[in-house]
């Protein structure tokens, strides 16, 4: 079984998304993709249903406890024997068109699933029966049409299953490292015979890269760019003769660029809205395909670019409610164009675009993320890097018919972006992370608050000193606490792709914090011993940020058509538009209560008054670089130069000039800052490690 491979996941555990297929009488069922077909058709089920039929099928035959279903499908919280009475009966309802499959109670102990044998399957029937035919009648010549074309259909047919029928399931073997030098070498692209291996690389974090390229038998890395901006995202030309590559100044702009290799002038092609996450592919010899945005905070789109004319084609269009689209690689025969399209933070889905028609078709639809991801070259799989099922390992997933993603390889260590070439072989990012919570007090002294192998952020302080924080430590990021007296508990196990943004009630209760479960975004809030697990929110869009305030009321920011915006909760659990929140990308509290927020494209805070009057800055000449700041009682608290060697935490008072309160090394690009109510101390995320290498995988079947 899937589940049992890998070893971040709780043993028996029934996680969906690693669940093959697999044959229940005359019905197919797809654990993944939460559909059961039979006789009368398609049918969608429950997650919590299709858990409970999986556990049951499990079981061979052999009952299944009430209080052993619970753990498996609930994972061990309490529920009420009529949630569990209602997963069994609409399986019944589901199952009713088998007479076969019995989906027996077993009086005080649970049910059991038996496919009786000797009960024949119903079929459905109109009611006629076939045409006998007596002696040596001859068929007709209507009969013999008939029959040459169900001759036709059924060539046709076996034609189609031919091209389209399951192929071999892959798994991944002969890995071995192709750099190992200290820091950050990413975007691998294999060159098409697989004998070069161009990549980007810094000596440490954040740092502006260039590219490199290595041969991959042996050899030192030779360097191809010499820049002070960043250089990332090579990709080889069809002929291997050519790479093109994104540079970015950091901020908003990039440049697409095009260098013969080895040795060949730079000439810039084309030009784009900075992305960190942007990648270029080949077209053909004169086209580039690559992601950009019609603006700052437009989603993103796929973008053509003609060489020879610097013109460029709009290829998707997603909708504005999204991040949008990115990464896009040509299969090796240029027919289909695969590409990620984000939802939300943590919600990714793979489409493929048909490049003579212009047709999109959806290759995942769970939303769990999918960091990197390369095409086999028979032009059939797409592999990819994805969290599903609480590990960053490999899967793949068929771009010719509907069929659940299978599983490559567990994820041993974080696996990032793909390449492959002619040969199967995948050159694959390893990112070994490791980033633990801190607390620098207002004399600049440092302690440790957490000290585990896991990335740990969004820290949250109670008025106890009780801290709420994220943690990928079990497998999966899930929601976190430790005590003033250090001992950490875990409080979900939701199995999401993402969670984030935890933040106290003002009685310290409650927790509220953002979760991405099955494609969709939602605020829920839990106690702070884990019990009491509920949604606030039930519509599924992006949302960032949820805080109490001193009213009482819960406040987050919502991705719109036209943006972010700020949205009040209200007592009727009802969700509206805050009156004047449009354009707010980020809210927070102070120890009291009082809202601050800022604005897209505006580095100012701003006080928010809770009656949706006008908001005024809250501290006049104060300038934000990013979202790594918080309110305490005595001022703003941020960082300053946070992605560089000089980062340092300062603090800006009510009145008064900023000041400088100590040097804060090893910051994340996850940072986020938490004033501590008790002493104004401020917790943080602290990098212990961060390191990515390239190594090599090969493909089997």
């Amino acid at each position: 079984m899937n589940e049992l491979i890998s070893p971040f996941r709780r043993l028996g555990r029934i996680t969906l998304a690693v669940q093959p297929p697999f044959r229940l009488g005359v019905f197919e069922v797809r654990p993944a993709a939460l559909e059961i077909s039979g006789p009368q058709g398609e049918e969608t089920l429950e997650p919590r249903v299709m858990q409970v039929l999986v556990a049951l099928a499990r079981a061979r035959g052999e009952p299944v406890g009430r209080d052993e279903m619970i753990d498996l499908c609930w994972d061990g919280r309490i529920v009420s024997e009529d949630a569990l009475n209602r997963c069994v009966a609409r399986l019944r309802k589901a199952l009713g068109a088998d007479p076969r499959v019995a989906l027996e109670t077993i009086p005080k102990i649970g049910y059991r699933l038996k496919v009786r044998e000797g009960v024949p399957p119903e079929s459905p029937s109109d009611g006629a029966g076939p045409e006998v035919v007596s002696g040596e009648r001859r068929p007709s010549k209507r009969a013999l049409l008939i029959g040459a074309t169900i001759l036709v259909f059924a060539a046709a047919a076996a034609t189609s299953w031919y091209l389209t029928r399951p192929g071999p399931a892959r798994t991944a073997q002969g890995f071995r490292p192709l750099t190992s030098e200290p820091g950050i070498e990413s975007y691998p692209a294999l060159s098409p015979t697989g004998d070069v291996l161009a990549y980007a690389a810094a000596a440490r974090t954040h740092a502006p890269r260039d590219l490199y390229m290595r041969a991959t038998r042996d050899g030192e890395p030779v360097r191809l760019t010499d820049n002070p901006m960043d250089d990332y995202a090579p990709a080889w030309s069809w002929r291997g003769d050519r790479i093109a590559f994104a540079r970015s100044d950091g901020r908003d702009a990039c440049q697409i660029l095009v260098m013969s290799v080895p040795g060949g002038a730079e000439r810039v092609v084309g030009r784009c809205v900075g992305d960190s996450y942007t990648r270029v592919s080949w077209v053909d010899e004169k086209t580039l395909v690559y992601s950009d945005r019609p603006s700052a905070t437009g989603p993103r789109r796929i973008m053509s670019l003609n060489l020879d004319t610097g013109a460029t084609t709009v290829l998707t269009n997603p909708s504005p409610e999204l991040i949008g689209d990115s990464d896009p690689l040509l299969s090796p025969d240029c027919r289909l164009l695969v590409f990620r399209r984000s939802t939300a933070a943590g919600v990714d889905d793979l489409f493929v675009r048909d490049m003579r028609t212009g047709r999109e078709r959806q290759l995942t639809n769970d939303g769990w993320k999918a960091h990197g991801f390369a095409w086999t070259h028979d032009n059939r799989y797409v592999v990819f890097g994805s969290n599903r099922g609480g590990d960053f390992g490999l899967w793949s997933v068929d771009a010719r018919r509907p069929a659940p993603p299978r599983r490559v390889s567990v994820g041993l260590l974080g696996l990032g972006r793909l390449s492959s070439d002619n040969d199967d072989r995948l050159a694959v990012e390893m990112n070994s992370d490791r980033m633990n919570l801190e607390k620098i007090g207002t004399d600049g002294s440092l302690t440790r608050l957490t000290a585990n192998t896991g990335v740990e952020w969004d820290p949250t302080v109670a008025s106890d000193g009780a801290t709420a924080f994220v943690s990928d430590r079990s497998g999966a990021s899930e929601l976190w606490v430790t005590t003033p007296g250090g001992r950490a508990a875990r409080l979900t196990s939701l199995g999401a792709s993402y969670v984030h943004g935890p933040h106290w009630s003002p009685d310290g209760r409650r927790i509220a914090f953002v979760a991405a479960i099955q494609r969709k975004v939602d605020i829920y809030e839990i106690g702070r011993d884990g019990s009491g697990l509920r949604a606030l929110t039930r519509d599924g869009r992006d949302k960032a940020s949820p805080v109490w305030g001193r009213d009482g009321a819960l406040r987050y920011v919502e991705r719109s058509a036209k943006g972010w915006r700020l949205m009040r909760l209200g007592g009727d659990g009802q969700a509206r538009p805050a009156s004047g929140g449009e354009g707010w990308r980020l809210v927070r509290t102070d120890p009291e209560g009082r809202l601050y927020g800022v604005r897209t494209n505006d580095t100012r805070l701003w006080t928010l008054p809770e009656d949706g009057g006008a908001a005024r800055e809250a501290v006049p000449g104060l300038r934000l670089e990013d979202d790594a700041w918080a309110v305490g009682r005595n001022g703003v608290q941020f960082v300053r130069d946070r992605l560089t060697e000089r980062s340092s935490l300062w603090l800006a008072p009510w009145s008064g000039a900023a000041r400088q309160v100590a040097p804060l090394p090893g910051v994340s690009w996850m940072m986020s800052l938490a004033v501590d109510p008790r002493d104004e101390s401020v917790v943080y995320g602290r990098v212990i490690e961060d390191e990515t290498d390239i190594g090599l995988l090969e493909l089997s079947r």
